[in-house]
C-alpha cells in the first residue's frame, strides 16, 4: 500500500520493492492511494487497508 504522496518512501521506490518481490516468486499486490502521504490516514484509506490485510491474511494463513 502506497499514498502516491508519500516524501519517506517515495511511491517509485514502493514500485521498486514490488518488483524485486515479484521477481523473487512472491504474489504482490500494490495499492496506490492518491490523496495520500505516508501515514495512509484518510479514513476510506483505513477502511480499505484493512479490508485488505484482513483478506491477505484469510488468504495467506488459512
Amino acid at each position: 500500500m502506497l499514498g502516491a504522496r508519500d516524501r519517506r518512501v517515495p511511491p517509485a521506490d514502493g514500485q521498486q520493492y514490488r518488483a524485486a518481490l515479484t521477481a523473487a516468486g512472491v504474489e504482490v499486490r500494490t495499492l496506490v492511494f492518491p490523496e495520500d502521504s505516508h501515514a495512509l490516514d484518510k479514513p476510506q484509506t483505513e477502511f480499505e487497508q484493512w479490508l485488505n490485510v484482513a483478506s491477505w491474511l484469510k488468504a495467506h494463513l488459512a
